[in-house]
């Protein structure tokens, strides 16, 4: 006996389904419109990295603000007395750097430098420490010179401290944001197919062309 349509069965789309909506091709639209965003900041964080740096202080700033009222959050929210007030300290430092940061970016700016300089050194060092520890017939060498240029940036960030603190993050945040955006655009690029590969959403012959 054939099994009958019932109206549930006939709304339920095949996983296949060309719509025009299919997601991974509206993937692909999010993709090339974040990554023409991206691009747009990016340039302007770097044709005005003063106005970069103050931003990208601002952002760190609400960031650390958030983060401490949530630890304030989860440290009265746990029952261990130890561990409640670490998570109380925590909040009230995040609480204090991130209001500085946002009530005096300027300033706040001399300080977000010199992080940026110890991350570049620590980066640098891990990227070194890791090709150390490759097989020899791998292809290390971008990985230690990528390492090299890390710290001879953070030097040269030090070296000039405090006279760069207002431009060198917003000229950072912009070459991150121009990388990021190409690579956004690039892969919206990509073939709806690998899209698909990639994130296991199903496509009809049709979504390929």
């Amino acid at each position: 006996m054939a099994e009958e349509n019932t109206p549930d069965k006939q709304n339920i789309p095949h996983p296949n389904s060309s719509h025009p909506l299919h997601p991974t091709k509206a993937a692909r639209g999010w993709f090339i419109a974040l990554g023409i965003i991206f691009l747009v900041l990016g340039t302007l964080a770097i044709l005005l990295p003063g106005l970069g740096t103050i931003g990208a202080t601002l952002f760190i700033g609400w960031l650390l603000i958030v983060s401490g009222i949530l630890q304030f959050a989860h440290a009265f929210a746990t029952q261990q007395g130890g561990h409640k007030a670490w998570q109380i300290v925590i909040g009230i430092l995040g609480l204090i750097a991130g209001f500085l940061l946002v009530f005096e970016p300027i300033q706040g700016a001399y300080a977000v430098t010199l992080v940026l300089a110890f991350y570049f050194i620590f980066i640098g060092v891990a990227r070194l420490s890791a090709s150390s520890k490759l097989k020899a017939h791998q292809r290390i060498g971008w990985i230690i010179a990528s390492g090299i240029i890390d710290i001879l940036l953070a030097i040269l960030i030090i070296i000039f401290w405090p006279s760069d603190a207002l431009w060198v993050p917003g000229l950072i945040v912009g070459i991150e944001l121009i990388f990021s955006g190409w690579s956004m655009i690039m892969l919206g690029n990509v073939p709806v197919g690998i899209i698909a590969d990639l994130t296991g959403q199903g496509m009809s012959p049709e979504d390929s062309n």
